[in-house]
């Protein structure tokens, strides 16, 4: 659950490397989300 919420992006460290990170979703997305999977389960 918690993985299938974010989204990753890529980020710049201090060497120069790329690095990708994992932001939250919007909240009106996670809603979304979660309500359209939540249809039909107990």
């Amino acid at each position: 659950f918690r993985w299938d919420h974010r989204i990753p992006t890529k980020k710049k460290t201090k060497k120069g490397t790329k690095k990708i990170v994992m932001i939250a979703m919007p909240v009106l997305e996670l809603l979304y989300s979660l309500l359209s999977r939540a249809l039909g389960r107990q």
